[in-house]
């Protein structure tokens, strides 16, 4: 069973899965349903990388091939952490990703791994606590770091 955390211990878990990450360009996925809290973790942690003297930008809409591009192009110019807002939630089962998932953009333009999944979950989703199971959303996707949102 995954550990979960809190808000405040999921960024106390990233804060330490970042320091061992060893490429210039350190990437994020932030999952979730509408609702749960994602915009505010990302932005949160943007801000307490950068208190701390980190680059770190968090895109506060789906990820784009654009943005990978960005990074395959310009190898050693962009530095810092990037933290991808997906309102959706993972799928490790082979093509049912979207197909601007990051981990699938990450895999296909840059030929690497993302470095961290998050799943920011919370005791509803959209209103309905039938499916609100984390059990049930742990069945289809891998994360990192989850975080279960009280709100």
């Amino acid at each position: 069973m995954v550990e979960i955390f809190d808000m405040e211990g999921g960024f106390e878990c990233l804060e330490r899965k970042l320091e061992v990450v060893d490429d210039s360009v350190k990437l994020v996925a932030v999952y979730g349903n509408g609702g749960v809290g994602k915009t505010y973790f990302i932005d949160n942690m943007v801000s307490r990388l950068e208190a701390n003297g980190k680059c770190a930008s968090g895109q506060g809409v789906s990820p784009v091939r654009s943005s990978f591009e960005l990074i395959k192009d310009y190898p050693g110019i962009l530095a810092g952490t990037i933290l991808f807002h997906c309102g959706w939630y993972r799928s490790d089962k082979v093509g049912s990703n979207f197909a601007d998932d990051p981990n699938v953009l990450a895999s296909e333009i840059l030929g690497r791994e993302m470095d961290v999944n998050v799943l920011i979950h919370g005791d509803s989703v959209r209103g309905n606590r039938e499916i609100a199971s984390l059990d049930y959303f742990l069945k289809f996707g891998t994360y990192d770091i989850v975080v279960f949102n009280q709100h």
